[in-house]
């Protein structure tokens, strides 16, 4: 089993163990349910999950109470791109997809613009998920939310992920993905 990097977030560090305590399917992902029965309280209003069908089709199954309330809308239901500038959707969909095929887990930074034009980066884990119905992959996510920095962002855009940096590969005990994400 990996460790994370020195320096990541204490509470990415703390979501990562409490997946990592839990039974794994074929020794590499737990199961949903196992989850939710041990989703540690304090976390779970930034935790996102999307289902994953294909490698362009993501739908958002559970979006936390405070991803909700940064977001001003409720996207559970609706296609995991909404979230994202339609510019960095292909890295996005290429990410998700290589950590749920492999699988491995992810470290990112998001970049999200505000309505108002202020910026945030948000560091973040990705970690595959089994759910019930096998006939789709799932990919749970946890968000740290850091300060927000005012900057002169364009007015047109609404709360969404501008950038996505893919800041390490977490090693589950299927190897890291080799791709290239596209830019």
């Amino acid at each position: 089993m990996s460790s994370l990097p020195a320096g990541t977030d204490k509470s990415i560090c703390d979501f990562f163990d409490n997946w990592s305590s839990l039974p794994k399917i074929d020794g590499l992902a737990p199961r949903l349910s196992d989850y939710l029965d041990r989703a540690p309280a304090k976390l779970q209003p930034y935790v996102g999950i999307a289902d994953v069908v294909g490698p362009e089709a993501m739908t958002v199954r559970l979006f936390g109470t405070q991803l909700v309330e940064r977001a001003q809308f409720e996207p559970t239901g609706q296609s995991l791109g909404v979230l994202y500038d339609p510019v960095i959707r292909a890295r996005m969909f290429a990410l998700v997809w290589s950590a749920v095929t492999q699988p491995a887990g992810y470290l990112c930074t998001r970049r999200v613009v505000a309505k108002s034009g202020i910026v945030a980066n948000n560091p973040s884990i990705g970690l595959p998920i089994v759910v019930a119905n096998r006939a789709y992959r799932s990919l749970i996510t946890y968000s740290v939310f850091g300060p927000m920095i005012p900057e002169l962002a364009p007015q047109d855009k609404f709360e969404i992920v501008t950038t996505i940096a893919l800041d390490a590969w977490i090693d589950l005990g299927a190897g890291r993905p080799d791709v290239a994400l596209p830019d």
